[in-house]
Parts: structure tokens; sequence; C-alpha cells
């Protein structure tokens, strides 16, 4: 079974008829039973009373001691729960790829996932177009929950439903101490049978089994948005309107952080060279809605604005907003702000794609190409004399084998180790940077330079940002990452 391409969903979008059966009850009339004679008269035994009926659960023809399961539910310990709605939308999320998104219900007649996020109980499942498609090529369409890589920015599992009330993400697994899906793709209906298997922390398992059919998600014409992206300012009397050419949106352990620029942004390590609004609001997701009064809500959120050109740098945040009001508010990733304080005002709205921080562009006069979205970062200093950072665009790799088809290595002197990790660059001699298979060296054939950087690394946490730049006469490559590394030593 073949997870579908971006090509192939591209033909079936327009399919929307399933069909049922139903089989017809079995009407046959068992043959009449011949009258036996009457028994010999013998004396009668006082009659015990009749015991009261008591209803029985129904049991499994194969195993008698098990009640026999709907075809959709889920399990939370003891409690069954019928799933009577279930579906599965595809959302394209640009730069991140296909996020698979599963809603279940015990309501009934949902087929749509804002319908389930409205009803009283409900289960969500994402799952991103790479895992799922390693998932099925791999290993049977089993995807280890533990195992997904603490920066995806697409898996979730979400469930509200009778006594079950769990969240897991892949930065955070404190709900769960294991976790195991299984999916199949039916490659004629489309439909997905899917069986997920969680154990909580207090030791609880958790199954739902679900077949799920594949619905469009085309919004109805009556909700669809009509958003122009532009910024507008004004500061010291003067005004300042401007398109959003460039937006970022970046889950993180503690909430998620959006920005949105003007220009077209080489990487994010820019993003500061532009106009730009950034705002941060703890405990949301990148899927999640949310509306915000900033002058009394007491949600932990920060938010900047700024033109470096012109010196405005406005900044606020919960507990440091003298005179601030307006509203903050991400309907379904469509991005709506307004605010005004001290001698600012400020409007913002976006409703384009995404980029994910994570990128690996090509740049050629100007122009720009995402190559990779790196997914994974080995650092090797298993030399005494050379360090190499490795930069997979496969999350999860942890060994320099693993690492062998890296899109990019980056060699350098061992004694620039401690520069690194002080935040500053490693550049020109001593260095190579390989990407593709070809390695550059500083001021041969069409290399002009090179260099490498970690902006944070936090070994307590074992995450770090890394930038890192080729600079060659037709242009370059330009990579940043922010997540998880492995260090070999």
């Amino acid at each position: 079974m073949k997870y579908f391409s971006k090509t192939l969903f591209s033909v079936i979008l327009s399919i929307a008829v399933l069909t049922f059966v139903a089989c017809e009850a079995d009407d046959t009339q068992a043959p009449p039973q011949q009258e036996q004679p009457d028994e010999p008269n013998t004396p009668s035994e006082p009659e015990e009373p009749e015991k009261p009926d008591t209803p029985e659960e129904p049991k499994d023809p194969e195993d008698p001691e098990k009640p026999i399961l709907p075809d959709n539910y889920v399990m939370y310990g003891d409690e069954v729960v019928e799933l009577k709605s279930a579906c599965y939308h595809l959302f394209d999320l640009d730069n991140l790829g296909y996020q698979y998104y599963i809603s279940l219900s015990p309501a009934e007649g949902l087929d749509y996932y804002m319908e389930f996020v409205e009803a009283e109980e409900h289960a969500f499942l994402s799952l991103g177009e790479e895992v799922l498609a390693g998932a099925i090529e791999n290993s049977e369409g089993v995807v280890d929950v533990m195992a997904i890589a603490e920066d995806d920015m697409i898996y979730s599992f979400v469930a509200n439903i009778g006594n079950l009330s769990i969240e897991d993400y892949p930065f955070d697994h404190a709900m769960i101490t294991a976790g195991r899906v299984t999916v199949a793709l039916d490659e004629v209906s489309y439909a997905m049978t899917l069986r997920a298997e969680y154990t909580t922390a207090e030791g609880v398992a958790v199954t739902i089994v679900a077949s799920v059919p594949y619905v469009e998600a085309e919004l109805p014409e009556d909700v669809k948005p009509d958003t122009e992206s532009v910024i507008t300012y004004t500061w010291n009397g003067k005004t300042v309107e401007k398109p959003l050419e460039s937006a970022y949106v970046e889950e993180t352990a503690e909430g998620v952080i959006y920005t949105l620029c003007v220009d077209v942004v080489k990487t994010y390590v820019v993003y500061e060279d532009s106009i730009f609004l950034r705002f941060f609001v703890a405990d949301k997701g990148a899927n999640d809605s949310f509306d915000m009064n900033l002058a009394t809500t007491t949600e932990e959120f920060s938010l900047r604005l700024c033109d470096p050109i012109k010196g405005l740098d406005y900044k606020a945040e919960t507990t440091s907003r003298d005179g601030l009001t307006g509203v903050l508010k991400v309907d379904r990733g469509i991005v709506s702000v307004e605010l005004a304080a001290q001698d600012v005002e400020a409007t913002a709205t976006f409703g384009g794609e995404y980029r994910s921080v994570n990128e690996c562009i090509d740049v050629v006069d100007n122009g720009r190409e995402l190559l990779f979205t790196p997914a994974s970062v080995l650092l090797d200093n298993s030399d005494a004399e050379t360090f190499k950072v490795y930069v997979s665009s496969k999350a999860g790799v942890t060994t320099v084998d693993g690492m062998a088809n890296a899109e990019v290595v980056i060699t350098y002197p061992a004694s620039r180790w401690s520069t690194l990790t002080s935040g500053n660059f490693v550049a020109g001699s001593g260095m190579t940077f390989t990407i593709g298979g070809v390695t550059y060296v500083k001021g041969e054939g069409d290399a002009v330079g090179m260099n490498c950087q970690f902006i944070s690394y936090d070994t307590a946490s074992g995450r770090l940002t890394l930038n890192a730049n080729l600079y060659t006469k037709q242009g370059g490559v330009a990579i940043y990452y922010v997540g998880g590394y492995v260090l070999v030593e």
C-alpha cells in the first residue's frame, strides 16, 4: 500500500462517492417440529421459582469470553465508545509537505473537521506525509510515536471522549509512555485503516480502531477567507504600508511563534533585516486558532514590530504592555492583528502560505529555491583534527553511518569548536562545504567563501540553532536549522 503523492491527490480530490452494501436479513423459516408422545406420569417435584431475565453481553463467536466491539471505536481501559463519525482531510502545508488530518467522534453525521471541533467529544490525529510514507514503505505502516522528531511540526494526537482526555506532541510526551499508530491506505477507495495504541502516564491502555474515508477539505464558499497579506503602521506621524512577502510559523515546547516579513528573506536568520511583526503565544500550536484582547488577556504573549531602516522597534508582552490596546487573532492560519500603543499604531493581515523555519535555500542571481528541509543535525567530533557538521533531510538520524547520504557536510579544524559553541562564526581557510556530493573549498573553482555558526547551543536540552552559508560566483546556499542534535565524540 503506497502513500499518496501530491500528483495523485490532485487527481482524486474530486472523488466524493462511497458505496455501502447492506445485507438483507435471512427470512428462511425452521421446519416444523414433530409432536412427541406424552411422558408417563411421574411424581411431580417442587418447581423452582423462575429467575428474572438478565441481559447478557454479546459474545465474540470466536471467543465467547470477549464482547463484540463496534467497527469503529475507542477503548480506554475497560470503557468502549463507538466512533460514529470518522474522516480524514489532506492539507498542503507548502514546505512542510502534506498533513493527514484524521477526525473521529461518537457524534453522528460529521464529515468536516470543523464540525468535529465543535462536537462535545472528539479525537484528532495529525501525521505528516514524510512520517507516513516512511512507515508504509519501511515498517508495514507502523509509526512509533516516540521516535518522531521533536521539531516535527505536524504530528499531534488530541482526544476528549468519555473519561479519556489526552494531548500528545513530538516535543511533549508527558501524558504517554508509549504510542504506536498503524495505518494502511486503500489504493482504490483511498480509505484509511487506522489502529492507534497508546499507554498513558498512569499506565492505562488506549486503543482506537477505525476505517476512515478521505473527504476533500475544501472550505465552503461562505467561509472561504479573502485575505490581503499586508502590514500598515503609523509612527511619528508617518504611515508605511507594505505587502507581506514571507511568513514563518514555528511550534516550540513553550508555544507558537509567527513571524511576518515584508521582504522575500533568504532564510529565517535574516528576518530582522526586513520590516517584520513577530509574536509568540504560550501553550498554542501551529494548528490552533485563538483570539486575544491585547489589553486584558492573562495568557502569556509577546510581540515585536520593527522597521530597521526607519528605527521603529516596538516591543510588548504580558508583563509589560502599558497603554497597549488591540486584538491578536489567528483563525485556521489566517492572521489578523490590530494594535495601538504610545506613538505607534499598526494593522497586519496574512492569509498566504507559511515557510518552514528550517530551510536549505539555493540562491542564484537573487532568486531563491528550496533545496530541502533540514530535519537532523549530527556533530562528529571523533577525529582529533577535523570536526564535521552533517545536515540531513531525514528525521531522527543519530549515527555517522546514518548520515552517509546527508545532503550537506561541513568540515572545519577541531581547534575552532570553542568558537562555534560560543556563538561566533567559523569561516574561511581550513573549511570545506559539501552539498549534493560536490565539495567546495574557498578560493577554488566557483567557491568564494563559506561560514558556519551556532546561534545557540544548549547541551542541557540537546538543541541548537545552526546558520551556515556557501558563497559562489553564481550565488550560493543558505542553511537555517533549529532543533535537536546528536554529538559524537
